[in-house]
């Protein structure tokens, strides 16, 4: 067999899932066009139920209406499939606990089933400071560990 064949069905794969992630994620308006409260990248983090992590491939943008959870350009197909991407309206955010260095954001998926998103912010108290002022009625619960 020739090597060249695994490394292009590799490749073949991967761009794929990229175009399928693209078209499927939620549209995310350009990042001048929103008032943008909060914004952290290079973080990592974890979803519910799935096995690994993200490392430094995430972004956290938090607008004056809502939270993006998402990755840069090359990880969009299987952030997808894995489901890292997520544009939620604050209103459905529903708490938030930070245990040692990690942030879980707990919000109403598309499905309105509850899921969360854990995260290793830089900035966790200044996150949980302004995501507060837009929703007061968001729980926050603190286990130090």
């Amino acid at each position: 067999m020739n090597p060249i064949y695994p490394i292009s069905f590799s490749i073949g794969i991967y761009l794929i899932l990229t175009i399928i992630g693209i078209k499927k994620s939620p549209v995310f308006p350009k990042i001048n066009s929103v008032y943008v409260l909060f914004r952290e990248r290079f973080l990592s983090g974890r979803t519910k139920g799935l096995v690994g992590t993200y490392k430094n491939i995430l972004e956290v943008v938090l607008t004056d209406q809502e939270l993006w959870i998402r990755p840069f350009f090359p990880f969009l197909g299987f952030a997808f499939l894995f489901k890292a991407i997520h544009k939620i309206p604050v209103s459905d955010i529903r708490g938030i606990e930070t245990r040692g260095g990690e942030t879980t954001i707990y919000f109403k998926n598309n499905e309105l089933t509850e899921v969360y998103f854990s995260i290793n912010f830089n900035k966790p108290q200044l996150f949980i400071q302004t995501l507060q002022q837009l929703n007061p009625a968001i729980r926050i619960l603190e286990i130090n560990h």
